[in-house]
């Protein structure tokens, strides 16, 4: 799409932390009618994981060229060497880029000082509350922001002449359950439980607190407890988590500004850095400020509970219905209910056309190369290269979408709803490292999108790569079938199949008072044509009488080779019908034999017998008929020779 374009690259749907940052970059982006371009995925502890490879390779789905200028929440990726990759890949580009709360070699950094924060509540907890047996409980490793953090804690209690061992500081994830294993392991430790436990960010905290309580420890009159982020939650939590303050919506517009005034200048600024504060609150005994009470604080506690409970019913019902979906036409229905929750003014699902033809052809035949176990194989590097867009909608309206080169992001039809300035969200559809596409949310009323959003990506991707494997599997079993009741070289029925769709076709007479023919060929000469000219020839001379029988056969025919030289065909004709396909078949073989230009004649010998088949009939009987009828006419065949 042409025009002015930021991209932006964040790991987090958490609404109350990144989704201000994205809030800030919107807003500062329309006001020079910018388009902002969101890929956001869910990747957690590493690049390793299946799972994690497939969520990062939203970030490969971009040129970075082909923008103006580029936002990473850097402090959102782990590990750092995403990180790293995207920033090679901005100094490669040649556009200007800035990384929040990580430094990047050769991109800009933008963000607070992670160490001069952690330092001011140390110092609070330090010298305003006396504290020595401080602990500390940090986020990831390999996490720039955490290494800071950590850093900022050893540096305090060293300076202030205080013991802290490396067992004082244990390791979490920045999850609510990170609080409550890092008491458990603290309260195992020589020492027992500290006089404070200073946590690298809000949600830890809050779990520390709900441990403590648990355990009949009160904070803070027994342990002191702070936190980082000052996200809306440790505000409502009880006891109010006393934490740092960073402006994330300021500084996503700050952020969104700087790239502005660098793509204009290039000379432009050397980083910005963002200021914190402390909050103080409940948790670390000091007198609380802007703490939530009566009626505002009720009503909020219960309009998140309301909410949390429809997402709850919200996945369990689309989890439900998506469990049900056998093909992709059922699944496009589900996403096409889903939509108008998600309060965008348009929606784009893109999947692999190779992936949706896979589903329409439902059959992957056996061709004697091809193994059923190849067809198993999917995309696990690199995005489409044709694009099928399978459901679109503009509101209400839906949008007919054509094909699209997969080097694109967006399709064609969308240059005719843009506005002056969009908001993009691009995330990964895929399983596992399985990468099946991408889809497309333009302009949603919030940017804070929830968990939500995240879980139902991660069903809709489990579901296709169901749907996917369901198909493979119903090929697999008509591959296997096919290849039990056919005969390998020629493609007809052998003997197992011939005895499938014989009784078929009996009771069919039976009921509607036909005759029942039983033809019996027997292929001339394939003795002489395997001595003279191998077995190879033999199996020419077999697959062209074989060629000749599915050409002249009528539907509801049952042509089968019962073993080396000899065919059979079932069915329900005149006499005289069957002498002319009798006539037939020599007929072709003459022609082949003219044609094709063999070192031998190809030709057979027939005979048949008609039967009005009763319920006590007796088809090995007509069969043997037909087999002596066939040798009376290669006897008479051989004599006018």
């Amino acid at each position: 799409m042409n025009g002015k374009k930021i991209a932006v690259f964040i790991t987090d749907w958490d609404p109350n932390a990144w989704g201000l940052l994205l809030k800030g970059i919107r807003n500062r982006a329309k006001l020079d009618g910018y388009d902002v371009y969101t890929f956001n995925c869910s990747g957690g502890a590493g690049d390793k994981r299946k799972h994690d490879i497939g969520e990062f390779h939203i970030f490969d789905l971009p040129k970075l060229k082909e923008f103006d200028g580029m936002i990473v929440a850097a402090s959102t990726i782990i590990p750092t060497r995403v990180v790293d990759r995207l920033a090679e890949r901005i100094v490669r580009s040649g556009q200007p880029g800035i990384t929040l709360e990580v430094s990047c070699e050769g991109v800009d950094f933008g963000g607070i000082d992670n160490v001069a924060s952690q330092r001011m509540m140390m110092e609070h907890v330090i010298t305003a509350h006396r504290c020595e047996r401080i602990y500390f409980v940090s986020g990831p490793e390999g996490n720039a922001e955490s290494d800071m953090r950590k850093k900022a804690y050893f540096d305090a209690m060293r300076e202030h002449g205080l013991e802290a061992p490396d067992y004082n500081c244990f390791t979490g994830n920045y999850q609510f359950d990170s609080g409550i294993r890092a008491v458990n392991y603290f309260q195992m430790l020589p020492d027992g439980l500290p006089q404070a436990i200073v946590c690298a960010n809000d949600l830890m905290a809050m779990g520390v607190c709900r441990r403590l309580e648990e355990l009949g420890v009160r904070v803070p009159d027994q342990v002191i407890v702070t936190g980082f982020d000052n996200i809306d939650d440790s505000k409502d939590f009880v006891p109010s988590i006393t934490t740092i303050s960073r402006p994330r919506e300021e500084l996503g517009a700050e952020a969104c500004d700087y790239i502005i005034k660098r793509i204009e200048d290039p000379a432009f600024g050397d980083g910005l850095k963002c200021k914190t504060s402390l909050q103080i609150r409940e948790s670390c005994g000091c007198e609380g400020t802007n703490l939530y009470v009566g009626r505002r604080f009720r009503t909020e506690h219960f309009r998140k509970m309301e909410t949390e409970a429809n997402v709850t019913r919200t996945m369990n019902k689309m989890m439900a219905r998506l469990t049900d979906c056998d093909f992709f036409s059922e699944l496009y229905i589900c996403l096409e209910d889903y939509i108008d929750r998600l309060n965008c003014e348009r929606f784009y699902f893109c999947l692999d056309s190779d992936l949706i033809n896979q589903d329409n052809e439902a059959k992957h035949k056996w061709n004697g190369e091809n193994t059923i176990y190849s067809q198993m194989h999917w995309r696990k590097t690199g995005f489409p290269e044709n694009v099928r867009v399978v459901v679109a909608r503009n509101g209400k309206e839906e949008i007919s979408c054509n094909d699209y080169d997969g080097s694109q992001i967006l399709p064609e039809e969308e240059k005719q709803y843009k506005s002056d300035s969009d908001f993009y969200i691009y995330a990964p559809v895929h399983y596992q490292d399985n990468c099946f596409g991408y889809c497309v949310v333009v302009n949603p009323t919030s940017v804070r999108y929830s968990l939500g959003f995240s879980q139902w990506m991660l069903m809709v991707g489990s579901s296709i790569e169901t749907i996917r494997r369901k198909n493979l599997m119903n090929a697999a079993i008509e591959q296997l079938d096919d290849m039990y009741i056919r005969d390998q070289l020629t493609g007809l029925y052998n003997r197992f199949g011939f005895e499938r769709y014989s009784a078929d076709l009996i009771a069919n007479c039976i009921e509607r008072r036909q005759p029942l023919v039983c033809v019996f060929f027997d292929l001339d000469g394939l003795k002489e044509i395997n001595d003279r000219h191998g077995h190879e020839g033999g199996d020419v001379a077999i697959r062209t009488v074989a060629e000749v029988l599915l050409e002249v056969k009528d539907a509801g025919d049952i042509v089968t080779r019962r073993g080396g030289d000899e065919f059979l065909v079932l069915c329900s004709a005149r006499s005289d019908v069957v002498e002319n396909k009798i006539g037939l078949v020599e007929e072709k073989l003459n022609n082949r034999n003219k044609t094709l230009e063999l070192p031998f004649l190809v030709s057979a010998s027939a005979g048949y017998r008609i039967a009005f088949p009763e319920e006590d009939f007796n088809l090995d009987e007509l069969i043997e008929e037909a087999d002596r009828a066939m040798y009376e006419n290669k006897k008479r065949k051989k004599k006018h020779i």
